[in-house]
């Protein structure tokens, strides 16, 4: 009983879109960048390799890149790698934080590609949501 419930809730959530959960995107579950989501970006000058939120994080080791080009995961951690941002959250800015130094920087919600300063480049261990 319990595998056949499971099995029609999956069912009607594929039939009306719902987006699988990844973990390249714990905003919205689709690979680009959409309104209400912090886009991370590996390099600076590329959106190759991404992940999205849809609220705060610590990266830890719950975080790899997605290769949106090859169209999978790879191996290598987004912590002390984010180079890039776009923060296209409704309501709030993003500041991101480097525990290593106590370094911060804060990017608002202006849907603009930042590069990440050197003293927070590829040093960000997580990043939280701020002046909603």
């Amino acid at each position: 009983m319990r595998a056949r419930t499971l099995a029609v809730v999956v069912a009607i959530l594929v039939s009306v879109g719902v987006p699988a959960s990844a973990n390249h995107d714990k905003g919205d579950g689709y690979e680009s960048c959409n309104a209400g989501e912090v886009c991370l970006y590996d390099l600076p000058s590329s959106s190759r390799w991404t992940n999205q939120f849809a609220w705060g994080a610590v990266y830890g080791t719950d975080y790899t890149w997605y290769d949106t080009v090859d169209n999978h995961y790879e191996t290598w951690l987004v912590a002390n790698d984010m180079s890039a941002v776009v923060n296209k959250q409704a309501r709030c800015d993003v500041q991101f934080r480097d525990w290593s130094t106590g370094n911060t920087w804060t990017v608002g919600n202006d849907y603009f590609w930042r590069e990440a300063p050197s003293y927070i480049n590829q040093k960000a261990d997580l990043h939280v949501l701020v002046n909603c």
